[in-house]
């Protein structure tokens, strides 16, 4: 079976805009459930180097470079599922910062 990629957008607060399927189901729940809440509530308690979501999303804005990080999401049954994403700032017209999307897939191996 080929990887699967999953989408995210969220807020610089790191809420979650949409997503599509593939990433709900890395969440282990359907969009519906993931759109407005925040990325925090779906990551077990070891968020690796780096910090949570919050501090790579200040990373992102300061730098203005994508980041490749790997994390690891708590399902509703308790399962773990890691996963390696690559996150790019979305900017408005005038550069400023306005969102975050993210793409990843599940962890095979190393990202």
């Amino acid at each position: 079976m080929p990887p699967a990629f999953g989408i995210v957008h969220v807020t610089l607060e790191s809420v979650i805009i949409s997503c599509d399927d593939v990433y709900a189901s890395f969440l282990g729940r359907p969009r519906e459930e993931a759109i407005g809440r925040r990325i925090a509530e779906f990551i077990g308690e070891d968020v690796g180097a780096g910090g949570g979501p919050e501090t790579m999303i200040s990373i992102l804005v300061r730098t203005g470079e994508p980041i490749s990080i790997r994390r690891t999401f708590v399902r509703p049954d308790g399962t773990k599922l890691p996963c390696c994403f690559q996150l790019c700032l979305v900017r408005d017209a005038e550069g400023r910062p306005q969102s975050v999307v993210g793409i990843g897939q599940v962890a095979l191996d190393s990202c």
